[in-house]
Order: C-alpha cells, then sequence, then structure tokens
C-alpha cells in the first residue's frame, strides 16, 4: 500500500498539516479496522469489505476515512485555510483523468508488483504473494514481460505528451501553474515504482 499512503502523505504535507504515521502489516489490515471500529469504505468485486491502506483519523473531528482520494476531499473541506488540492471547479475534470490515468497505473503496477513483494517483510511478503497470485492467476515472477515494458512506456509517453499541450513554460504540472491532487497522483507512481525498483537500477 506504498502508493496510496504516499500519496496521502503528500496532501498532508502540501497541506502543512501534522500527522503521524503507524506501519501496519498486511495481514493485520483487517484485524486493525476491527480493532479501532473502522468501517471498510471499499468493496471487493464480490461485494465483500476489502480493507485496505491508507487510512487516516482526525482527531480533531473524530473522523476515520480510507481511500486517498476521499480523504483528500475531506482535508479540502475540513481545511480549507490551507493549499487547495481540488480548486473550486475542477473535481469534476481531476476525477475524470484519475479514472483516465487507472490504464498507466495498472500497466507500471505489473512491472513494480513483483519488486514490492521483495521489498516486504516476511508476514507481509506471504500475505502479498497469495493475495496478489491469486487475483493475477500468475506467479509475481511472470507479470512483468517485455510487453508490459512497452505498454508503460507508452503509457508514459502519452501521458508527457498531454503535459505539453498546455504549452511552453507549462508542463510542469497538469493545471499548467498550480499543483493538484492530480500531480500527487502521478508523482507518488513515479516515487512507488523508483523506490520498490530502486533508484539506482536499469528499471
Amino acid at each position: 500500500m506504498f502508493l496510496r499512503r504516499k500519496l496521502v502523505s503528500f496532501a498532508l504535507n502540501y497541506k502543512r498539516l501534522a500527522f503521524k504515521t503507524e506501519w501496519v502489516e498486511y495481514p493485520d489490515i483487517e484485524a486493525l479496522y476491527h480493532k479501532l471500529g473502522f468501517e471498510a469504505t471499499e468493496k471487493k468485486p464480490d461485494g465483500s469489505p476489502y480493507y485496505c491502506l491508507p487510512v487516516i483519523h482526525d482527531p480533531s473531528t473524530n473522523t476515520t476515512l480510507s481511500d486517498s482520494l476521499t480523504i483528500a476531499r475531506y482535508l479540502d473541506k475540513t481545511y480549507p485555510n490551507t493549499p487547495t488540492l481540488f480548486p473550486a471547479g475542477t473535481t469534476t475534470l481531476q476525477v475524470g483523468f484519475i479514472k483516465g490515468f487507472a490504464g498507466t497505473h495498472a500497466s507500471t503496477y505489473n512491472i513494480v508488483v513483483f519488486p514490492v513483494w521483495r521489498i516486504l517483510n516476511e508476514r507481509s511478503q506471504v500475505y502479498f504473494r497469495t493475495t496478489r497470485e491469486a487475483r493475477l492467476n500468475k506467479k509475481l515472477e511472470d507479470v512483468c514481460t517485455e510487453e508490459s515494458w512497452q505498454k508503460t512506456e507508452k503509457d508514459w509517453d502519452d501521458l508527457a505528451a498531454l503535459f505539453k499541450l498546455n504549452g511552453e513554460g507549462h508542463e510542469d504540472l497538469i493545471m499548467g501553474d498550480r499543483l493538484s491532487y492530480v500531480d500527487l497522483q502521478i508523482v507518488s507512481v513515479l516515487v512507488w515504482a523508483r523506490n520498490c525498483l530502486g533508484e539506482d537500477s536499469d528499471e
């Protein structure tokens, strides 16, 4: 869950909101929800609860939330005097972009999923391999192929071309001249891949 946790920590840091991180092993996520009385806000394909991270608890409002997008929107609403992730009138546009970006995220996942397993602690390795191989219907070692790399390269090239549509001098951010939630989403995927593959690796 590094990707989503990083996205939320980026959002909290950007908004200059103090927070403390508590690390949880994969097999302990569901038990944590039950222990703290959290309700799962996401569902598996069969309709059963999906217990995932990140989860935040805001003691100032006694609010507990999961799902990165839900958390980011909550932070904007609850702390309006901090830098905004969803400028007025851009939420629909940003959510639509995120749905389109899902393909790039998915192709990157195929490259990163096995390196993710390698850096986990032993208990989480067992859980991660069992659940992901059942979902993917193949061994983690077999997920990344040459075709995976070609698809991922094309997806990121296509995204780079979108940035260039903003024009010279405005190519660093999706909104052109201001940071938004979408930018944090993109950066979190890149940082996730870099940290799992190794910053100095050929990959």
